[in-house]
């Protein structure tokens, strides 16, 4: 095999030039010195450099009148607002994100007015918000004693459109929000919204109203606890209300109960297509013809779901893995696959397809 000889011998490059470069000296090819001219320079970027965020409020101040959010962009509340009148925070914009960074919404007006965060007014339809991290306190109290009153000073609505809005609050998140004592709604969105991770906790109106809610409480509420299209992972507690879940498509791993006046009529959880997982409970005793017969669970199709009523225990078009819990009828269904009773209620299939155990 030819050697590296023959090879520069018979190489077409100019001999001349390739001793050439071998005489250059070593240094012709240094890049510099490598001695670092200095220390390392910060290269990273700062969160509000990130996400510019404007503060709200005054640290280590409390804040006692509405603030008013009416541009676009990401805000940061640095303090609590105590106001005595009026609405906490008024967000009059579309594309805003709020965070509360921990701190509280609260209101002394005597007489309940105002939101604790209000969602659009007469003149602006607000869209694309996102509420996040922080509380409202107002003064609103449940008092079972005098037949099932709701009193008391503060907000009128926790978070949702005021009074004067004719305009929908559309695609709103509502995330690790906690409200307490308001005279109407905890929290009220409408459509492409989502509330998750939230607890509300006597309110003298519906406890939570969105399309999706997830992860989340709302407990002594004069409504039904929890309205939705559907529900996972959460509960809903009336006082008085037709539910305390009432969801129009779906219902997973939730609880809703009903502790109503013994002759109103109503339902535990109602799931108006699918229930799975589901938990409900109703305290009604006296009803009458032609009214629904009030239940723990009612859902066209019920699985794995248990129901605790005086009257009807689960109830369904088909009752899959279900156990009923009623004096009267424990299981009622057109199709009930599974399912197990108790407290000597009766079972009923209208299909004449009931399979025990």
């Amino acid at each position: 095999m030819p050697g590296s000889a023959f090879f520069i011998l018979r190489s077409p490059f100019p001999m001349r030039l390739f001793f050439l470069l071998l005489a250059l000296p070593a240094l012709a090819l240094a890049q510099g010195s490598l001695t670092p001219t200095g220390a390392p320079a910060t290269t990273m970027r700062t969160l509000d450099q990130l996400d510019a965020r404007t503060p709200l409020g005054t640290p280590g101040q409390v804040t006692t009148s509405t603030i008013t959010i009416d541009q676009p962009g990401s805000y940061v509340l640095v303090g609590d607002i105590t106001v005595s009148a009026g609405d906490g925070i008024a967000i009059l914009s579309r594309n805003v994100t709020l965070d509360l960074n921990g701190f509280t919404i609260s209101s002394t007006a005597p007489t309940p007015e105002g939101c604790g965060i209000k969602l659009g007014d007469a003149n602006t339809a607000v869209r694309a918000v996102r509420i996040a991290n922080g509380r409202i306190r107002s003064g609103t109290t449940y008092d079972d004693a005098q037949g099932g009153l709701f009193s008391g000073p503060g907000f009128l609505t926790g978070i949702g459109p005021g009074p004067d809005n004719i305009n929908d609050a559309i695609c709103i998140r509502i995330d690790n929000i906690a409200i307490t004592g308001v005279a109407q709604a905890g929290i009220y969105c409408q459509l492409a919204s989502r509330v998750s991770h939230c607890q509300v906790r006597t309110c003298g109106g519906v406890g939570i109203s969105a399309p999706v809610v997830s992860d989340s409480q709302a407990l002594e509420c004069l409504s039904s606890g929890i309205v939705a299209d559907s529900v996972y992972d959460s509960t809903g507690h009336t006082v008085a209300g037709y539910a305390g879940i009432n969801a129009e498509n779906i219902t997973l791993n939730s609880r809703g109960i009903r502790t109503a006046p013994t002759n109103s009529v109503g339902l535990g959880l109602h799931s108006r297509r699918i229930a799975t997982g589901c938990q409900g409970s109703d305290t009604t005793t006296v009803w009458q013809d032609p009214e629904p017969p009030p239940a723990g669970v009612v859902s066209i199709v019920a699985s794995y779901c248990q129901g605790t009523s005086p009257v009807v225990g689960v109830s369904g078009v088909i009752s899959n893995q279900c156990a009923g819990d009623s004096p009267g009828i424990a299981i009622k269904a057109g199709i009930a696959v599974g399912c197990s009773t108790t407290g000597g209620g009766t079972t009923t299939a209208s299909d004449g397809k009931y399979l025990m155990p």
